[in-house]
């Protein structure tokens, strides 16, 4: 049988499948889907191929659905095959998530067969896609701008699950194969809406390139995708491995220097980038060539603060020299104010860290920093203490005043934190900032060597953004930084 030969080579080629594969197959009862079936029913054997049927009828066209269905069914029971089918209201999904019609039933079918694949133990989910079904994907990504991605079309196997042991049969070897054999199929009237984009590509714009350009475009354009598929194989290697030298990769996001990635080619700038948002939380859905210039924008023009907001709930920030690519970070907290008694404890409105004060009496020492804390001892100023949040105009420092927010950039201070670090208040003047070294109090009179003293132990959430800053590393006693 010349189709199964070319069909089984195809597989090896491309290691679509491993001997004693639980293999689920979508059917929708045409053509393709049943010549696949039957095609993978021949090499369960050899194969050792466990098969499965899955059929899912969108409700579009009444009788004819359920008739599909039944056919599918049928097919499946005569090739000893377990079948599982479900009925959807796609029109009604389509209103539901404002999709058009096409792609909500691609949305569903996709949901479907992942699901199948999950409660049935599948290792893979097999597609009926042909030479042909290339070709239009090829042109449909053409019309919208697509880079090589896109004009590499649909690949033989992705993320180990999806496969299409088809991509290199025409529709005429199908067709000759099922007439052959004698294998009926179902023929679906929507095929030939042209209210569908890739309906009218099959109809209408084939036909007449077949006929106007060249008698072989279908076999043309496939053979485009696979050099597009290669080429973009080769840049994307090249973008992972420049990601790792000029990239980290954290909780928060993806990050690199603004000026390292503007210096790389464009080809590998675009592609770390769309990589990198990929790669947080499926959020790339709806991301296109517009937003990842936005974000190369940023890198090569853009000030501290700015940022980008991108599809899917994503961000890219500018943060002083570094480029940040993350979930959208919340907005900017309100003002707060919290009371510490002395001794007493005192614990942030969002639980992201906590304050301890207690007093000494003696000579001043500096308590130290205990696991996961960092603390100062001051002289004791007299009444309460009040914790509160950043205020424009804050200054910080006596012998040498200086603009909190001044102080923040020169440490470089992360933007989203500058809302939820304490700063530690006096009376009018703030004694201390989480992160640097305490205000002096000398020049109100204060005795610097003996008395009491306030000891203030400041503890973030273990793992949080906040900790992650303080403890970026572990000098922050109060001789670091001079004010």
């Amino acid at each position: 049988m010349i189709l199964l030969s070319k069909v089984e080579r195809f597989i090896r080629r491309h290691r679509l499948l491993q001997k004693g594969d639980r293999v689920l197959v979508a059917v929708s009862g045409g053509a393709d889907s049943v010549a696949l079936l039957h095609l993978l029913a021949a090499l369960r054997h050899s194969w050792q191929l466990h098969i499965g049927v899955a059929h899912l009828d969108h409700g579009l066209r009444g009788k004819d659905s359920e008739q599909d269905a039944e056919f599918v069914e049928k097919l499946a029971r005569s090739l000893d095959a377990a079948c599982r089918i479900e009925r959807l209201d796609v029109c009604s999904l389509a209103r539901q998530k404002k999709l058009g019609l096409e792609e909500a039933g691609r949305w569903a079918r996709q949901q479907f067969l992942s699901r199948m694949a999950r409660e049935h133990e599948m290792d893979r989910i097999a597609l009926g896609h042909q030479q042909q079904d290339q070709a239009e994907t090829v042109l449909h990504h053409l019309m919208r701008g697509s880079g090589l991605r896109g004009l590499g079309g649909m690949p033989p196997g992705r993320d180990g699950l999806w496969i299409r042991p088809l991509l290199e049969v025409t529709r005429d070897e199908i067709l000759a194969f099922l007439q052959e054999k004698g294998y009926s199929f179902r023929t679906d009237a929507s095929n030939r809406d042209l209210r569908f984009t890739r309906n009218r590509i099959r109809h209408e714009l084939i036909p007449m390139l077949q006929k106007e350009f060249n008698p072989r475009i279908v076999r043309a354009l496939a053979q485009m995708a696979l050099l597009a598929r290669e080429d973009e194989a080769f840049l994307q290697h090249h973008s992972r491995k420049a990601a790792e030298k000029i990239g980290s990769r954290s909780p928060d996001g993806f990050s690199c220097r603004a000026d390292e990635l503007a210096g790389l080619p464009p080809a590998l700038q675009r592609r770390m980038v769309l990589a990198a948002l990929e790669e947080q939380e499926e959020g790339s859905s709806g991301m296109t060539l517009a937003h990842v210039m936005q974000v190369l924008d940023l890198a090569e023009r853009g000030k501290s603060g700015r940022r980008a907001l991108l599809p899917g709930g994503l961000e890219a920030r500018r943060r002083f020299d570094r480029l940040i690519l993350s979930s959208r970070s919340e907005p900017a907290k309100p003002p707060w104010v919290l009371e510490l008694n002395i001794p007493g404890l005192a614990v942030s409105p969002e639980g992201s860290w906590s304050m301890e004060a207690e007093t000494s009496t003696g000579r001043i020492r500096n308590a130290g920093s205990r696991p996961e804390t960092i603390s100062v001892a001051v002289p004791a100023p007299p009444g309460p203490l009040i914790l509160r949040s950043w205020r424009p105009g804050d200054s910080y420092g006596v012998r040498r005043h200086r603009t909190v927010k001044r102080l923040w950039n020169d440490a470089r201070v992360p933007l989203e934190l500058r809302g939820i670090v304490p700063m530690v208040q006096s009376g009018t003047q703030l004694i201390w900032i989480p992160g640097f070294p305490p205000a002096s109090l000398a020049e109100n009179g204060i005795a610097e060597t003996e008395g009491t003293f306030l000891h203030l132990i400041f503890r973030p959430r273990p793992g949080s953004p906040l900790a992650r800053w303080i403890f970026r590393d572990r000098k922050l006693d109060s001789g670091r930084t001079s004010l």
